[in-house]
């Protein structure tokens, strides 16, 4: 697509967050099984500091929120990436995009 890991997340936090971010650091790749619904896609994941306090849905999400730890209704891919990674989220927000 021409453009960078950096400017892909600045792209889709201004399309999804209606807001620019801080990229933390790049936390892994996540990737998705057959019969997710997805194919089998990859995702390379961020963690992010959201520069403005106040975050909404933009275009592209209908739904967002901030968690300690995922949701029921999270892809079980997602949950499992995120319980193997060296992070702690107790003191973190957590963003998940629901229109999966």
């Amino acid at each position: 697509m021409g453009e960078t890991f950096a400017d892909a997340v600045s792209r889709v936090a201004s399309e999804e967050l209606s807001t620019k971010v801080e990229i933390v650091k790049m936390i892994g790749v996540l990737e998705y099984i057959q019969g997710s619904g997805l194919g089998y896609s990859k995702s390379v994941v961020f963690l992010v500091k959201p520069l403005k306090e106040e975050v909404s849905s933009g275009e592209q999400s209908s739904e967002i929120g901030y968690f300690s730890v995922p949701p029921a209704k999270t892809l079980p891919e997602v949950k499992k990436f995120l319980e193997e990674q060296p992070i702690d989220l107790s003191n973190q927000a957590l963003y998940i995009n629901q229109d999966y």
